[in-house]
């Protein structure tokens, strides 16, 4: 499972700080082998973060992809569910409950 951080948006002025970051979007992948082929399940999401006080702030240039992450786990999101949905996902495709058939006849 592999999470990154697309795009971070930012106040310019936020209590004497600049840059304040107040919304992250993210994106959560899964690959998987199909058919010998490298397959990609994918969800995309924006996060609003809580804005800093003065002892949680970081430099938005100091700023680090995990520093981030963690505010997007910590802004509500469900982690889990996601990547288990992405597991489900590809599952499916995988061993395909359902399956189109040709008439027997």
């Amino acid at each position: 499972m592999k999470w990154e951080i697309t795009k971070l948006f930012a106040r310019k002025i936020y209590n004497n700080f600049s840059n304040v970051v107040e919304s992250v979007s993210w994106k959560c992948s899964h690959e998987y082998q199909l058919n010998g082929k490298t397959c990609e399940e994918t969800r995309i999401g924006t996060s609003r973060i809580s804005l800093p006080d003065e002892t949680s702030f970081i430099v938005f240039n100091k700023l680090t992809q995990d520093d981030v992450l963690q505010w997007v786990f910590e802004s509500g999101i469900d982690k889990n569910s996601i990547e288990n949905d992405l597991i489900k996902s590809a599952d499916n495709k995988i061993n395909q409950p359902v399956v189109a058939m040709d008439n027997p006849w």
